[in-house]
């Protein structure tokens, strides 16, 4: 049985993860996401994937773009197989691969108003038309159950980065296992479970983005409360870049229990993303991937994802007028 390797991203970056499996033949995409940073990363995801039309299936370990924000271009090239995704990742991708390619039709659109683009027209690196076309082929599987695909078994296990990220196994006919480990939760984490443990693994690719730096003995809640008190010391404004998916959760998350504690006022908090709001709302329904209690969600006034004066920027105008 012959088993070989490539690495397709991810590789001297940390984003664009794409990992290449070929096992008796038959090709496995681990990961299909876009390359993010300067230029000459951006302009990585114009190059030609290697035959796409040829892959039998894509098995993802989380919803972030980049893991998953190539797919639509993958499909637009040809792609016709299954993607496999847990539940949760799946739900997610229903709002995160719309709104990437909504973004890339707006980057073409100011583009080709400006006439800065060395291509006459500028054109998205894919649709919304493609993305909804991606979204045909997910095909959803639990936690712990393996799946058959002919030449490999595949087990998704819990990773505790995002909801529905996962570990995964992939197991082959001559009883070596491969493991991808995606990107890794921390055991601690007050909201994610811890990700599972993996006994053994001929082949372990694990994430190492923070591999050359320990994380601060000192509380996400402490630091926060430190900054909160100097921003509202000097009648600032605290503007906190985050992940809609994952982070921003995690931020409100902390701030609300700075609020219940008396630790920080009760200041309006403005969230300027819909999707981080959609994401929100996902919680509720995976219950079983955090440790957030499922029944205080539901309920605005007690929904631990919710400061106690959030107000969510839904639309173009109010976000334009929260800048000035």
């Amino acid at each position: 049985m012959s088993t070989d390797l490539t690495f397709l991203g991810a590789t001297e970056t940390v984003t664009g993860s794409r990992f290449l499996l070929r096992v008796n033949g038959r090709r496995y995409l681990v990961d299909c996401g876009l390359f993010q940073g300067g230029r000459r990363l951006k302009a990585m995801n114009w190059d030609p994937f290697p035959l796409p039309e040829q892959i039998d299936a894509v098995l993802l370990t989380h919803a972030h773009i980049d893991h998953t924000g190539y797919l639509p271009r993958l499909v637009r090239q040809g792609f016709r197989g299954p993607v496999y995704a847990t539940e949760a990742t799946g739900a997610l991708l229903e709002i995160v691969l719309p709104d990437s390619a909504h973004l890339q039709e707006q980057d073409a659109a100011y583009a080709n108003k400006k006439g800065y683009s060395r291509h006459k027209p500028a054109l998205p690196l894919y649709t919304v038309a493609d993305a909804e076309a991606t979204l045909e082929r997910l095909h959803p599987v639990p936690f712990h159950r393996p799946l058959d695909l002919g030449g490999v078994t595949v087990a998704w296990r819990p990773a505790g980065h995002i909801l529905g990220s996962a570990i995964l196994e992939v197991g082959t006919q001559n009883g070596r296992r491969v493991v991808f480990s995606g990107d890794l939760g921390r055991y601690d984490d007050e909201i994610m479970k811890p990700p599972v443990s993996v006994p053994q693994a001929d082949v372990l690719l694990v994430e190492s983005t923070y591999g050359n730096r320990l994380h601060a003995n000192q509380s996400i809640q402490d630091m926060l409360s430190d900054v909160l008190a100097y921003v509202i010391e000097r009648g600032g404004v605290l503007l906190i870049p985050a992940f809609a998916v994952g982070r921003t959760q995690q931020v409100l998350y902390h701030i609300r229990r700075l609020q219940d504690q008396g630790r920080v006022p009760d200041l309006p908090v403005f969230i300027d993303s819909p999707m981080a709001v959609q994401a929100s709302h996902i919680y509720c329904r995976f219950g079983d991937d955090h440790n957030l209690d499922v029944n205080l969600l539901m309920e605005q006034r007690t929904c631990p994802l919710r400061c106690r004066d959030t107000r969510f920027v839904r639309d173009v105008e109010v976000s334009k007028a929260l800048n000035t």
